[in-house]
């Protein structure tokens, strides 16, 4: 994503509060019509907040960012959204994550992890789809040192196609969804007892047993 040369401070300033006013407003324009100009406006709102050092603004729970996080998971959360907008927001929203804080909260209080779980399952047929290698990545980063509930909304769904991809060809996405299903397993005994009830466990084990000599492990 082309970043605006854009420099405020983390603490917010009259230009902060502009842009972001601005984003939240081509959010509401494009939930309301998906029109060619408001998806040309939303991508360059996008553009210019990822361009802004903004981090820790979005993780002190200020009423204008936190809207603005909750518009942009509904936005992929939408199945209708045009795939370069949500593949835009998601680039975004990871880079947001690096922030310890605002990575805690999109996983706690916007539920990200299950919309991206959704995004996952609806992108899955297309292996070579950048949203999917996307949202896996950032997933990954979400699910770090975090229990997620396997009965939480489509997270079930996110480790079947887990188990699944790990078992195939590997390819690109092999590694990244290695580790996170590492991730949703590690210290949690809902995700393991689930794992452990797929049909296909056996085959999976085997899976896991070769990969113990792999390189990249």
């Amino acid at each position: 994503m082309p970043a605006a040369e854009v420099v405020v401070t983390a603490g917010g300033s009259m230009e902060t509060t502009s842009c972001l006013k601005a984003l939240l407003l081509a959010l509401n324009q494009y939930k309301i019509s998906k029109t060619d100009g408001n998806t040309l406006q939303l991508q360059h709102q996008l553009e210019v907040i990822f361009g802004m050092k903004l981090t820790r603004l979005f993780a002190l729970n200020q009423i204008l960012p936190s809207e603005c996080l909750s518009s942009l998971v509904e936005l992929i959360e939408d199945p209708n959204t045009n795939p370069s907008i949500t593949l835009k927001t998601v680039s975004l929203l990871a880079h947001l994550a690096v922030d310890n804080e605002t990575r805690e909260a999109l996983h706690t209080t916007y539920n990200l992890t299950s919309v991206l779980s959704g995004v996952v399952h609806r992108n899955s047929a297309n292996l070579n789809d950048p949203v999917l290698m996307q949202s896996i990545h950032l997933l990954q980063r979400l699910t770090y040192s975090v229990r997620v509930f396997h009965a939480s909304g489509n997270i079930e769904e996110l480790i079947t196609f887990l188990m699944q991809h790990i078992q195939s060809t590997e390819d690109e996405l092999t590694m990244p969804c290695l580790g996170l299903l590492t991730n949703l397993s590690r210290h949690n005994l809902s995700v393991q007892a689930h794992i452990k009830s797929s049909n296909h466990l056996k085959g999976f084990y085997r899976t896991l047993i070769n990969f113990l000599a792999h390189s990249s492990l």
